[in-house]
């Protein structure tokens, strides 16, 4: 089950105070809820994915090996040994899901997302850590309340449909906001929410973390308009909770 936070962009671009764009000294979240280790400053360059097809199996073969094989958050068993066979699928598989979302399109996206990239300043061709961004429908009268980004597209899309030619022309240039609280049920909206945040276990306790969610709440804030940043956590997941609770400020909605 999961446990849905929300944080308030109260300061913009970053949580609740500024911070040096090229210098990261705050001691990175990305751990099981144990006292960290202050490490050496790194200066990382945050950078979105093209969506082009390499880009995108480029960070889900990242996810996978820092994420689902290397988490502190014992994402998975820890006596589970994964085979070669068993690692190419899942990448695979996350190499689809993350294109779907985040891959390149002929056309615009009806609801914007973005695919975040870290790189050392020294070392540009090795990713240290990823964080996904994304728009999706949340429905507070449902148990599973966020939608699917697909089905997100799709409940917008057949909102707008729903107008006539000149009603559509009036939305063309509204914000997301206005037009999910104009044109969906009351308790439906469109939200901005953060996922896949991974770290590679090299740089840990590093600020890249927390580098990289301030970077993701400066879009949101910024370019795409949104007053809070959502994300799920599973209930059992205490280290979880106690990353985005605890050290990037999030708090439990419902």
């Amino acid at each position: 089950e999961k446990f849905p936070l929300s944080n308030k962009l109260n300061a913009v671009p970053f949580f609740a105070d500024s911070m040096d764009n090229e210098k990261i000294t705050a001691q990175s979240p990305q751990d099981d809820g144990g006292e960290a280790t202050k490490q050496a400053d790194v200066l990382v360059n945050v950078e979105p994915v093209s969506g082009d097809p390499s880009s995108i199996h480029t960070a889900a073969t990242f996810m996978v090996e820092s994420f689902w094989l290397g988490s502190p958050l014992n994402v998975l068993d820890e006596t589970v040994r994964v085979s070669d066979s068993a690692k190419k699928s899942l990448i695979e598989t996350q190499e689809s899901e993350l294109m779907d979302i985040y891959g390149e399109r002929m056309g615009k996206r009806l609801l914007p997302t973005c695919l975040l990239l870290a790189f050392e300043k020294k070392d540009t061709k090795t990713i240290i850590g990823m964080v996904g961004i994304e728009t999706t429908v949340l429905d507070t009268r449902r148990d599973e309340k966020f939608f699917r980004y697909e089905a997100s597209e799709e409940t917008l899309r057949n909102a707008i449909a729903s107008l006539g030619p000149k009603e559509r022309r009036e939305y063309k240039n509204k914000s997301l906001d206005d037009i999910s609280s104009e044109l969906l049920p009351s308790g439906v909206g469109v939200v901005a929410c953060l996922s896949n945040l991974s770290v590679s276990p090299k740089a840990r306790r590093k600020g890249i973390a927390e580098k990289l969610c301030k970077e993701a709440e400066n879009i949101v804030a910024n370019e795409w308009g949104f007053e809070d940043i959502y994300l799920r956590v599973e209930k059992a997941n205490i280290g979880a909770q106690n990353l985005y609770g605890n050290k990037l400020g999030f708090s439990s909605i419902f």
